[in-house]
């Protein structure tokens, strides 16, 4: 049960922006946003 509960807090975190990119991800700020497009 203890389990479950922190998996359900870990999954509702906002992931870290990343300011470098992986080949085949693209990545943009759109205002407070950042959008990533795969190709």
């Amino acid at each position: 049960m203890i389990g479950c509960a922190s998996f359900t807090t870990i999954a509702s975190a906002a992931a870290p922006m990343v300011k470098t990119q992986a080949p085949g991800y693209y990545r943009v700020m759109l205002g407070s946003f950042e959008v990533t497009a795969i190709s």
